[in-house]
């Protein structure tokens, strides 16, 4: 039995406890976009947000780009196109002390399918 899961690239987003930005989160999954761009294949993406002082971090969807949101006030706006192709629940709520599995896989038409994954890592792994 195969596991295609086993032989996909990993990458790691670690929400910054000092300075929860959403426009770090905004950044990061631009960069994690132009890796797929530029080699398509099936990528993990972990994201941490081990900050006791957060209350919430969530990934909405308007107009099919995704809207990330800390604690309520910070608010930035992803342009990518509508290539977001969210297969997971909207929103996505991202846990406190904890990992969020994301994965996300290249299809037709230059899109991302982004899914949840599977976690049974602890916040301090």
């Amino acid at each position: 039995m195969m596991f295609p899961w086993r032989r996909a690239e990993r990458a790691t987003i670690r929400i910054d406890p000092c300075d929860p930005s959403p426009e770090f989160l905004r950044r990061c999954f631009a960069e994690v976009f132009a890796s797929l761009d530029a080699n398509p294949r099936l990528l993990i993406v972990d994201v941490y947000a081990e900050c006791e002082s957060l209350s919430e971090v969530v990934v909405t969807m308007v107009d099919g780009n995704p809207v990330f949101i800390i604690d309520g006030n910070g608010v930035t706006c992803a342009d990518f196109r509508r290539r977001w192709l969210a297969e997971h629940p909207v929103p996505l709520v991202f846990r406190r002390r904890g990992v969020t599995r994301l994965l996300m896989s290249p299809t037709s038409g230059n899109r991302v399918k982004v899914r949840l994954g599977l976690t049974r890592l602890p916040a301090f792994w």
